[in-house]
């Protein structure tokens, strides 16, 4: 009769870098890769292999948040990056997951104090005075 291997802990390490660390890293590839579709909490803990509740425990103890924030939270990143560009807000919108222009713009405000085009404008001013 062989010993059964427990199961590793959420903070086992392989080649220093613990499990958690290394789903948490899962959890921002999955939610970058598909920025751009409404994203499932439930399907994204299933791409992981997790519980929804085994997710969001792991979330809200590395970055002190919800599973949904933190989507958000890479929503609002993307945006923030994509409007240095000169794409149209709305397209900029749609490509970083938002249902509208609109849900940007509130996301926006309500998160960093700023819609997106006065965002759009400061990181311009910044880029004009770096050159």
């Amino acid at each position: 009769m062989t010993e059964q291997q427990p199961l590793r802990s959420i903070s086992d390490t392989h080649n220093g870098v613990s499990r958690a660390e290394h789903l948490m890293e899962r959890t921002r590839n999955y939610v970058d890769a598909h920025i751009q579709q409404p994203i499932k909490v439930g399907d994204l803990a299933q791409h992981l292999g997790l519980s929804e509740r085994h997710l969001a425990r792991l979330v809200r103890r590395y970055l002190g948040i919800s599973v949904h924030q933190f989507i958000l939270k890479r929503r609002l990143l993307r945006a923030k990056e994509r409007l240095c560009g000169s794409e149209p807000l709305s397209v900029v919108a749609y490509q970083c997951g938002f249902c509208s222009q609109s849900h940007m713009n509130a996301t926006f405000s309500r998160m960093l104090s700023l819609t997106p085009r006065q965002y759009r404008i400061q990181a311009q001013t910044r880029d004009m005075a770096e050159i």
